[in-house]
């Protein structure tokens, strides 16, 4: 591997807390990643020098390691180079987001996507994607000190387009007044998952597709009964086992030119050696930069 994501996944998994458990043990941890080709059966379609990234779909081929010896089938080929970083985490955050903004409603030009988590790899991949899809994207962050709202703000702004609104959890009522979103996401739970779905147009969908909070995700029964609200899960790992990987490698491809182009950009991050791995361990995703383990410096460029 030339490089790999750490996700909150990946650390869930350490734990023994994710929805996989590894098959067998010693096992390398790592969900997402890219690397280059070295040796290649001609059968398989790549060759030396091929940038790769893993099917999920096959199982956790473990990416935190140098070297991978992979079957004919487990690696997608990248139809061309892309920075480091965008490579290593095109897989997971962007797919997630391209997935559900596609599979749960139709949404046509200037519809309104409510999430919560906004700063979030995913959160930062849906304000891109609703710009593209000519989108209306609400996203709500955590309320924190000005000098670090002010900066956060202006950058989840840039991502997206002027239907871009990023809000704190206490500006919502006043910006959601009269309004209603087609589309509800939710990486947290609880109260800001209540807050999400009320906010919703009748007979539309809130997707839960994490639990920061670890607070259930709660409804009332007149939303449910009266608004007809609907709340689906989402999990990449399943719904790349139940789609077709042809279509999976095309929404890639989408991705690799928006990347390839500048439009679409990674999270905010930051490269380390496997080594250092302490460091995003301890982190947890809390300073709000997602970190990239490198195994081969004099590859390893921005």
């Amino acid at each position: 591997m030339l490089a790999a994501s750490v996700n909150p996944a990946d650390l869930n998994m350490i734990e023994g807390t994710y929805g996989i458990k590894p098959k067998k043990f010693p096992s390398v941890p790592g969900i997402e990643g890219v690397g280059e080709v070295l040796y290649a059966d001609p059968a398989s379609g790549l060759k030396p020098g091929d940038w790769v990234v893993p099917k999920i779909a096959n199982g956790f081929l473990g990416t935190w390691q140098p070297y991978i010896v992979a079957n004919n089938g487990d690696m997608i080929k990248l139809q061309s180079k892309l920075p480091l970083v965008s490579a290593a985490t095109i897989l997971g955050n962007p797919i997630t987001a391209y997935r559900m903004l596609k599979e749960f409603e139709t949404l046509k030009p200037g519809d309104c996507v409510l999430q919560n988590g906004g700063n979030s790899a995913v959160g930062e991949a849906v304000i891109q994607l609703c710009r593209e899809f000519q989108l209306q994207c609400i996203s709500l962050i955590r309320p924190r000190p000005k000098f670090e709202l002010k900066p956060l703000k202006a950058r989840l702004l840039s991502l997206g387009n002027r239907d871009t609104k990023i809000i704190t959890e206490d500006e919502l009522k006043s910006t959601m007044k009269g309004k209603r979103a087609q589309l509800g996401l939710d990486c947290i739970g609880g109260k800001s998952a209540m807050d999400v779905i009320r906010f919703l147009e009748s007979s539309r969908t809130m997707v839960t597709y994490g639990g920061m909070s670890r607070d259930p995700v709660i409804i009332r029964a007149s939303q449910l009964i009266f608004n007809d609200i609907r709340i689906k899960g989402f999990w990449l790992s399943r719904d790349a086992e139940m789609n077709s990987w042809d279509n999976q490698t095309k929404v890639i491809n989408e991705f690799t030119s928006l990347m390839a182009s500048g439009k679409f950009v990674p999270p905010v991050h930051k490269l380390l050696p496997l080594a250092k791995y302490r460091v995003a361990f301890k982190d947890k995703g809390q300073k709000g930069v997602k970190y990239i383990f490198t195994f081969d410096n004099k590859k390893a460029k921005e």
